[in-house]
Formats: structure tokens, C-alpha cells, sequence
């Protein structure tokens, strides 16, 4: 089943997950992409 996301966010430093909170809270559905590496 495929996955729709108004918002990417590529990154898991604190921008990223700020970014993501934001989104969120702006009912934006965001989706995280992360590494495996913070930062």
C-alpha cells in the first residue's frame, strides 16, 4: 500500500526533528527520513 505525505522532511538533526513537530502540528501528516547517523 503506498504512502502519501504532504511534507518530507530528509534529515534527523535538530532542524529536522523541529521541522517535523512543526508540520505536525500544522496537521501536515510529515514524514521523517533518517540515517543512521544523528545530525
Amino acid at each position: 500500500m503506498p504512502q502519501h505525505a504532504r511534507v518530507i522532511i530528509i534529515g534527523s538533526g535538530p532542524a529536522g526533528y523541529t521541522a517535523a513537530i512543526y508540520a505536525a502540528r500544522a496537521l501536515l501528516e510529515p514524514m521523517l527520513i533518517a540515517g543512521f547517523d544523528q545530525g
